[in-house]
């Protein structure tokens, strides 16, 4: 019942706050970072990363705000959709689903790979589900009255109490939707490309300050030029993916099968391929990767080049 509620719930989102979620994916962030340092006005003009992380959002904000955020969303949408709240949304469940898929109306049969739920009981799901939300500390068990649970799948989603925040500001402020493209919410960070003259702005910095969501929501800047896995540098204009040089990576004990590390090392590799910039630099970045991987694993590529042989 939950996957399946804040399944339709991501949709609303989306459709409600589509200036803000313009972009849904990281690859979709990193490609536009891309595009922005490609562009020559770009380079002519100092730009810095900015990131902040919403600290005490997750066992701090009261469940009326959230539920009275939730409600706004829904009734949002419906008015954006010209339809009433009895309309049938049905959502495509699948525990092995990568890309859970939304239907507006019934289009698929009543089966087990699909619920049906009528944005009318979207806001009582979700007040059951934080009502019945409880944690244990050694034999103790406490019910969670502020918040939702960190680690469960639906709490990033309840983010939308600082989305609607966002959203009226953009309503606002209209010269704030002119530098969307260089402000990006990722879950539970904001990440920021603002150049020096942007900064003096009034509504960049209202917008930018540590107290915007108002108490309890907390904001805490993230230092360095990380973000979403790669390291952004705004001097140089380059994308690199962020090895994990003083991580652990699986070896093949840890791992059930090759397979699996296969996979990751395949995964990190296209994201090199794809998302590094400029393009000259991706083979450093590949090469440094394999290092990497032969440092810390060297059976893996014996065990890979004894497959080949054996095709």
């Amino acid at each position: 019942m939950g996957s399946a509620s804040f399944t339709i719930l991501i949709a609303i989102l989306n459709a409600v706050f589509g200036s803000i979620l313009e972009l849904a994916h990281v690859q979709d962030v990193i490609t536009g970072i891309s595009a922005l340092f490609s562009m020559e006005d770009f380079a002519e003009t100092a730009f810095s990363l900015r990131q902040t992380d919403i600290a005490g959002f997750y066992n701090q904000v009261e469940h009326d705000r959230i539920l009275l955020a939730i409600q706004f969303a829904v009734f949002t949408f419906a008015s954006q959709c010209e339809q009433g709240l009895d309309t049938v949304m049905q959502s495509h469940v699948v525990r092995l689903e990568r890309i859970l898929r939304v239907f507006q109306g019934s289009w698929r049969e009543k089966t087990k790979q699909y619920m049906t739920i009528t944005l009318r009981d979207i806001p009582s799901l979700v007040q059951y589900l934080l009502d019945h939300s409880y944690f244990t500390v050694g034999s103790q068990v406490f019910r969670q009255r502020r918040g939702a649970s960190m680690g469960s799948q639906f709490a990033p989603v309840l983010c939308v109490v600082a989305l609607q925040r966002e959203w009226n500001f953009a309503m606002s402020f209209s010269p704030f939707t002119w530098d969307r493209s260089l402000h990006h919410r990722y879950v539970d960070n904001r990440i920021l490309l603002i150049s020096r003259h942007s900064r003096k702005l009034s509504h960049i910095q209202v917008f930018w300050n540590l107290q915007f969501y108002s108490a309890p929501i907390l904001l805490e800047v993230v230092a360095g030029q990380e973000a979403l896995g790669f390291h952004l540098d705004t001097l140089q204009q380059t994308i690199t993916l962020e090895l994990p040089w003083n991580k652990p990576l699986r070896s093949m004990q840890s791992a059930s099968a090759s397979r699996a590390i296969l996979s990751g090392l395949c995964a990190r590799l296209r994201l090199i391929r794809f998302h590094v910039f400029p393009a000259k630099i991706q083979l450093g970045q590949v090469q440094d990767f394999l290092g990497l991987m032969y440092q810390r694993i060297p059976e893996f590529f014996t065990d890979a080049n004894r497959s080949e042989e054996r095709r």
